[in-house]
């Protein structure tokens, strides 16, 4: 993963020695970006070696779950509509109050709502909802895109792992979102799993977590 990168940089720094290529902006802008994403591949590498240490700072505090909900929605929105996507929620019953980290909850949001932008087509549709079972409470993200063979699942929470050989680099990110996502969800108690009816049969993200006890 951090192979590439690197090699574009020493490559690039070893043709502008060699007078091959010049040392001017383009160049430059080539080394930068580079750069900046082996500073992002390293930052991600530690996040989740600290996910998966349960090493992770959480800050749980009581809020409504569609607070949380709402507010990730609201942040995708945008590249949703820039991409042609249509993005909506599913609210359903009163779910009520989780204690969690509101911030760590919207990663985890943010996190589903990218890998469903990056896999779904213009024209589709991604929706989550909201639901109660009891002492549990689920957030749903379904979306109308790609899918994925039903054996892979529990794969795509492995780091790195971007399912099939079709899905480039700049498609999938750095592949490890998934497996903070995780992470994150299973420090506060929680379930994250993955179902698809196949290829090109969409995908559904389920977080699953405990109802914060009714207080007196």
């Amino acid at each position: 993963e951090l192979r590439p990168p690197r090699a574009s940089i020493e490559a690039t720094i070893e043709a502008v020695t060699d007078g091959i290529l010049p040392n001017d902006p383009t160049t430059l802008a080539t080394l930068t970006e580079q750069s900046q994403r082996l500073h992002r591949l390293v930052g991600d590498l530690s996040a989740v070696s600290r996910a998966e240490e349960r090493q992770l700072n959480l800050n749980p505090v009581l809020i409504p779950l569609a607070d949380v909900v709402s507010g990730a929605v609201a942040a995708a929105l945008a590249r949703f509509d820039a991409k042609g996507i249509s993005l909506t929620t599913d609210p359903g019953d009163a779910v009520g109050q989780v204690r969690v980290d509101p911030d760590r909850l919207a990663e985890v949001l943010g996190a589903l709502l990218d890998n469903a932008l990056r896999h779904t087509a213009p024209g589709g549709t991604v929706t989550v909802a909201t639901t109660r079972h009891g002492t549990r409470c689920r957030i749903v993200v379904t979306d109308t895109g790609e899918g994925f063979d039903p054996d892979l699942a529990a794969e795509l929470f492995e780091r790195f792992y971007r399912g099939d050989s079709s899905r480039t680099a700049s498609s999938a990110g750095s592949g490890i979102g998934l497996t903070i996502a995780k992470a994150i969800v299973t420090a506060h108690h929680g379930e994250l799993r993955a179902h698809s009816d196949g290829p090109g049969q969409g995908a559904r993200f389920e977080i699953t977590l405990p109802v914060a006890a009714r207080t007196v």
